[in-house]
């Protein structure tokens, strides 16, 4: 069952906490909708510019470990994690050739492999740690973390549209 409020956390400082539980909110959202579909549903596309769910979840994923590098390593993508996720972070026509034939379980063993180092992370910051500024413009880590979640979110909806497609298909 999903909880709905936002409470600080143990073992995180009270805005890591609160952080942490809006995070955990949105993320139980999305695994609540994608429970039950098959590698076919997670390969729809309702069109031939449109991303799959599959590529969504993974997109999501990738747009995780990418603000954890830029929050917490304080860094860009190295060559190495930037093959690894570029697909997945750009979406699009190679996203649709590569990203299909997968099981449910293959999505959310990488969101949750990716969400347990985050909430690692987190618990090794103070709220202050929130509040830097980084390099790349006028951005704090709390944006950054902020955007994941409303990233997430947008995506969620995305995918919502996509199963109402996926049904009227049927």
């Amino acid at each position: 069952m999903i909880d709905y409020r936002i409470t600080s956390k143990e073992g995180y400082d009270d805005k890591i906490g609160d952080l942490v539980t809006m995070l955990e909110y949105t993320r139980a959202t999305i695994l609540e909708d994608i429970e039950d579909l098959t590698p076919e549903d997670l390969d729809f596309l309702p069109d031939e510019s449109s991303n799959s769910i599959g590529a969504l979840l993974l997109h999501i994923a990738a747009i995780e470990f990418v603000h954890q590098v830029f929050s917490f390593e304080n860094r860009d993508l190295n060559n190495e994690e930037l093959l690894k996720w570029d697909t997945a972070l750009s979406l699009g026509a190679k996203a649709r050739a590569e990203i299909k034939n997968k099981p449910l379980e293959y999505y959310t063993k990488i969101l949750t492999e990716i969400r347990e180092r985050t909430l690692t992370l987190f618990k090794t910051q103070q709220d202050s740690w929130l509040y830097e500024e980084k390099p790349w413009g006028k951005m704090n880590n709390y944006w950054y973390w902020f955007h994941v979640m409303e990233d997430e979110l947008n995506h969620r909806g995305q995918i919502r549209v996509i199963k109402r497609l996926l049904e009227n298909h049927q």
